[in-house]
């Protein structure tokens, strides 16, 4: 039996020669969807207390999820907008639990501040994705991972917008699918405990990575320790992860 599928390039690539992260769209693949998302805040209190922000999903199992911190309201200077991922204006990392029905997330008074804690009273805002995407073991075969671009001086586009939003007429933002952007698709997902994760895209990918506790069935952000244009190492025991065919260095 035939296998048709159906791909979409980005705008500007050729889709039959095209490598595989110029791609918006491909039935082999998995992609990232966004289940949620999430705007949310706290005061800062001072300490030893911690204001504990909950975010209910009931997706019924451990997901993918980004949180980004949106500054405190002390710090919000000229509407300036800036946000950082996983962690405050410091760089410590914004402690947070995703569980299976919920994503807790904790703000103490050390928040942007760690030497003097000058900062309770004011509002800690953040933005959460949380995916739809679970960690059930998935790779996508290398179908084309070449260093050609596959460019064409053919470009027609494609376009699917969210419900409620013209497809005409409205920005990519708004948009389910678009040729104009590149999409997060999947290259391989899983659970891999106390050694390196092989890729083999031959080229150093964007990911989601994440340490997670057996005894709490708990899962938090961890940076990975070093990625290789084969492998990605880290230091964490049981690690959780989603490895992208995007390449991070364009």
């Amino acid at each position: 039996m035939g296998d048709y599928g159906a791909a979409v390039s980005q705008k500007g690539y050729d889709i039959k020669t095209c490598a595989d992260r110029f791609l918006v769209y491909s039935s082999a693949f998995h992609g990232l969807k966004i289940f949620n998302t999430y705007t949310a805040s706290t005061t800062i209190p001072t300490d030893p207390n911690i204001n504990t922000i909950t975010i209910t999903h009931n997706l019924g199992y451990i997901a993918p999820c980004i949180i980004l911190y949106n500054m405190n309201s002390d710090l919000l200077i000229d509407n300036e907008d800036r946000a950082y991922f996983f962690s405050d204006s410091y760089g410590q990392m914004i402690t947070h639990r995703m569980k299976v029905n919920t994503l807790e997330i904790d703000v103490d008074q050390w928040i942007d501040d760690p030497d003097y804690g000058n900062h309770a009273g004011a509002t800690a805002y953040f933005t959460v994705y949380i995916f739809a995407e679970d960690f059930a073991e998935f790779e996508g075969s290398v179908i084309n991972t070449g260093i050609s671009s596959g460019e064409s001086s053919v470009d027609y586009g494609f376009r699917i917008s969210k419900p409620g939003f013209d497809v005409k007429t409205c920005a990519n933002k708004d948009c389910v699918l678009t040729s104009s952007k590149a999409s997060m698709i999947v290259h391989k997902k899983g659970e891999e405990a106390g050694v390196p994760i092989t890729h083999s895209l031959g080229y150093i990918p964007s990911s989601l990575t994440y340490a997670y506790s057996e005894v709490d069935g708990e899962l938090s952000f961890t940076p990975a320790f070093s990625i290789y244009d084969n492998r990605i190492e880290f230091v964490d025991s049981t690690v959780l992860y989603v490895i992208f065919k995007d390449k991070l260095n364009g």
